[in-house]
């Protein structure tokens, strides 16, 4: 369906959401359900890429959400840098077809992953407004830094989650009246969507893949879980172990958890999952003693719940970090020291740049009053 009538302030927008992950949904569900609670807003939601080949779609569906069409981009058991090329050509052919067979005013995306990237390419290129949440930010990643700001190029409305971010926006070139910042949206439920379990979790690994070999991800990820042991032999700690995402690497990280749980001495104090819905995700990062690995969790959730967090390698490197963060290169040893240290951090009178915690009602508002009509498709630096 094309888009010739753009809608005023005064009048019913549709919105396409996009996720493509099942950690990005649970940093997506507080906005999804404020713009499908707004009466001048209609949702439309589409599940996306990893969504399809891990299952976590139905992470959306128990959440009382419907979804409105799904998009097919990676192969399940086929990655690597190809493979992710042929993928997001996979969806922006996809996400275009849907654009124009549905009423599309405007995409919304978050982050910086190729399912993101393909919906935003798709938007762009078919002349729809685009929106982009978490725009600004800096993280090393794979290819996270570029395409995070490739979007950011493409979006015609920023949502930054910090004063920084949107800071980096403007040097990107971007207009400041296009730049709402509302905070991060993956802490507007902490408490609300905390069930409540009894977790004995004292430490939490999670540590995704950088782009490295699977061999070298591999070692790195052994030498990380010898360091969580290390520290549970010390201090009496239960480790709970979460898989990866399925980013290039991800089987060297798979193979070196398979080694760890096949150990003795890790079946009495170890638990691994492979998927975590995030109300119980979040339950045990509240109640855990320490986070290791690179999750962007250990830099947000975390620092909101004042739960310390162990940042290891590079794949963090650059992004903003709460003083409840240690930074550590891989190894037994540096990782045991930064440990060491944030174990002691007094975080009570912690605060952190991410907001108040009601970002996805604040980017409803701000959609459902956008002039579409009078907001340039035509995209200009300003400098």
């Amino acid at each position: 369906m094309t888009n010739t009538t753009r809608p005023t302030s005064k009048q019913t927008k549709y919105i396409t959401v996009v996720t493509g992950t099942r950690a990005e949904f649970g940093l997506l569900r507080s906005v999804i359900a404020a713009i499908s609670a707004h009466p001048k807003l209609q949702l439309r939601l589409i599940a996306a890429g990893q969504h399809l080949t891990t299952g976590s779609y139905k992470d959306i569906l128990k959440s009382d959400f419907q979804i409105d069409a799904k998009v097919r981009m990676q192969t399940k058991n086929d990655s690597g840098y190809a493979a992710d090329a042929q993928a997001l050509a996979r969806g922006i052919a996809s996400f275009a077809t849907d654009f124009a067979s549905h009423p599309t005013h405007l995409v919304l995306v978050l982050g910086d992953r190729i399912e993101a990237f393909a919906a935003a390419s798709a938007a762009a290129i078919s002349n729809i407004h685009l929106a982009h949440i978490h725009g600004g930010d800096r993280a090393e990643g794979i290819a996270d830094e570029s395409m995070r700001h490739a979007i950011t190029k493409l979006a015609h409305i920023h949502f930054p989650a910090s004063k920084q971010s949107a800071t980096r926006i403007r040097k990107l070139g971007e207009l400041p009246s296009t730049i709402h910042l509302h905070g991060s949206p993956s802490i507007d439920d902490l408490v609300l969507s905390i069930h409540q379990i009894e977790s004995s979790t004292d430490i939490i690994v999670l540590q995704h893949p950088v782009g490295d070999s699977p061999k070298q991800e591999q070692s790195h990820m052994a030498q990380t879980l010898s360091a969580a042991r290390k520290l549970a032999q010390q201090h009496n700690f239960k480790i709970l172990i979460l898989s990866p995402n399925a980013d290039p690497g991800t089987t060297g990280i798979n193979t070196a958890i398979d080694s760890f749980m096949k150990k003795p001495q890790a079946n009495r104090n170890t638990t691994h999952l492979t998927h975590l819905p995030r109300p119980q995700f979040l339950a045990h990062l509240k109640n855990a003693k320490l986070i290791l690995g690179n999750s962007s969790a250990a830099l947000i959730e975390a620092a909101a719940l004042k739960t310390p967090a162990v940042n290891i390698g590079p794949r963090q490197n650059g992004r903003e970090k709460p003083r409840s963060v240690i930074d550590s290169p891989y190894g037994i040893k540096p990782v045991l020291t930064a440990a060491d240290k944030a174990l002691t951090l007094n975080l009570s009178r912690m605060t952190h740049p991410y907001g108040s915690g009601n970002a996805g009602l604040k980017i409803a508002k701000t959609l459902a009053n956008l002039n579409l009509k009078s907001l340039s498709l035509r995209k200009q630096n300003t400098f």
